[in-house]
Order: structure tokens, then sequence, then C-alpha cells
């Protein structure tokens, strides 16, 4: 079953390996950032890859905590299945894996109500990989 995480909600669980970085937009904990003249929210996926989790809410020009890895708890328009494979929509928001989005982790977790899930993600780690020959 596909979901889709309404980006109201997030909330960072667990991060890993804190940054400080400087913001370069608007951003709420949760939320997956990427690197282009400066962190952002990682709106367009296809042009901004996630590599961070912004541990805190900010706005351009603030001092932020953020981290290459993390549990994060989602609120969901639809339900997620355990286990499923989790992406960055081109919205900026997580969603079940597609073919033209970069994977970030997986569905760890989720309510009785299937109304939330935890997200173990690391956006870092999709944009390192590097196939073998």
């Amino acid at each position: 079953m596909a979901f889709l995480d309404t980006s109201t909600e997030r909330v960072v669980v667990n991060g890993v390996c804190p940054v400080s970085i400087t913001l370069a937009g608007t951003v709420y904990a949760g939320d997956p950032l990427g690197y282009s003249t400066g962190w952002k929210l990682s709106a367009s996926a296809t042009t901004i890859q996630p590599l961070l989790i912004a541990g805190q809410h900010g706005k351009t020009g603030d001092i932020i905590t953020a981290y290459p890895a993390g549990v994060v708890r989602c609120l969901v328009a639809t339900a997620a299945t355990l286990g499923e494979l989790t992406a960055v929509s081109d919205a900026g928001l997580y969603a079940s894996a597609g073919s033209n989005t970069p994977d970030v982790g997986i569905v760890a977790s989720i309510t009785t109500a299937l109304d939330y899930a935890r997200v173990i993600a690391c956006p870092m780690i999709a944009q390192l990989t590097v196939p073998r020959s």
C-alpha cells in the first residue's frame, strides 16, 4: 500500500551524528534537506538531492541542528506498511518509493490506527551508493 506523509506533524525521534548548518530557506523538523546554494528543503529531489534531516524548525539564515540519519515520526495521509521502502517525493515529503524518487529508508513501525509511521531515514547513504560492475 502506498503512503505519503503530510509534513504537518513530523518529529525527529532520534537523530544520529548531529551537525550545525545554516539554512537558505524555511524548513520544519523532520524535513529532508539538500544543498543547492545553501541548505534547504529537498523539494525537488531530482535537482536537490536529500542529504540530511532537519532537527528543528528554521528559516533563511538560522543555524539549526541536522542529522545524516535518524528516526522520523510522520503523520501519514494513507497508511504505511512495515518494512516499506521510503523515498522523498518532489514535494519534499516521505512517501512510498517510486521509480524517480531517491530512496532514503524504510518504515520501521506504524500505529494501530495506521495514522503515524516511524521511518528510519539515512538520506545521504543513497547518494553515496556507487554502482559496481
